[in-house]
């Protein structure tokens, strides 16, 4: 059975990851397809993450800070970038510093 997903190719993910809670010292972990993401990282069933959401990168566990979609003409997400970092910052400050 075919499952609706709503990230489809040629989406484009993007992980950027930072480590402190000003923000500071961007870097972009992964920019690709969500399929090479699913096929790479996270599984077939993979369909992107919300806010607040902690998974595993390099035997940290980091957290999902902001989520920013773009959509094209289609109304289908065509980019999403996905602002992570160590599930131990304080979210009112990276909250702060993000917005």
């Amino acid at each position: 059975m075919k499952v609706n997903m709503k990230l489809k190719d040629p989406a484009i993910v993007q992980l950027i990851s930072f480590s402190d809670d000003i923000v500071s010292d961007q870097k972009v972990f992964f920019e690709g397809t969500a399929q090479q993401l699913r096929d790479q990282q996270f599984g077939l069933e993979w369909d992107g993450f919300n806010l607040g959401d902690r998974f595993t990168v390099e035997d940290n566990e980091v957290k999902v800070f902001k989520v920013t979609e773009e959509f094209g003409s289609n109304l289908e997400v065509s980019k999403i970038k996905y602002l992570i970092g160590p599930t131990h910052l304080d979210t009112d400050k990276v909250n702060k510093a993000v917005n």
